[in-house]
């Protein structure tokens, strides 16, 4: 099986597992896990939970270059395990492209002190394999209007051999006008640092 976008060629599954119901196991010990986590922590968390369960929205982050294949593969994998119906599956199930998504994480620093209208910037998103890169354009602060630029790409990245030690995080860097940017990284959830 070939990767979409990094080119790369993953290790054969199982004998009788496919790539869906991998997913589909993944997603279902996720969701448990998620579950027993905000049960015990939240506040009537159990009742709250199982209000909600069956209107609870899944969003699914997925590499730039993945298209409606790939999508149905995730699509069926959620209902498969239990995360929607398939009657609900339309209207529950969102997709959101990992530029997309470091877009919305750069911007979760309510303050964006940074940001400033008619700004251009890049949010680019480097990962084992790939790398994501978006460019927007600031239309407005009050409310933020965001308008994309340049199509985000999706670009692979070398695969690093067994014996490399990979970090597990992802830095997003902004790119400002004027060739400033600003890096912040997961571990740096509360703070931007000028570079």
């Amino acid at each position: 099986m070939r990767h979409p976008t990094a080119g790369s060629t993953l290790s054969n599954l199982p004998s009788g597992v496919t790539v869906k119901r991998a997913y589909s196991d993944m997603m279902q010990y996720v969701m448990e896990k998620t579950r027993i986590f905000f049960e015990n922590t939240t506040p009537n968390g159990a009742e709250i939970w199982s209000r909600l369960r069956e209107t609870m929205a899944i969003v699914l982050t997925i590499p730039n270059g993945w298209g409606s294949r790939e999508q149905a593969v995730l699509h069926d994998a959620a209902v498969m395990a239990g995360l929607v119906t398939e009657s609900a599956a339309a209207s529950l199930i969102h997709f959101l492209t990992e530029d997309e998504a470091s877009l919305h994480f750069v911007l979760s620093d309510r303050t964006n002190a940074w940001l400033e209208k008619d700004m251009t910037f890049a949010v680019t998103d480097a990962g084992a394999s790939t790398a994501n890169i978006a460019i927007y354009q600031c239309r407005s602060l009050d409310p933020l209007e965001l308008t994309e630029v340049c199509a985000g790409e999706c670009l692979p990245v070398r695969r690093p051999r067994d014996t490399e030690v990979v970090m597990n995080i992802t830095p997003h860097f902004v790119l400002l006008e004027g060739g400033k940017h600003l890096r912040r990284s997961r571990s740096q959830k509360n703070s931007f640092q000028s570079e």
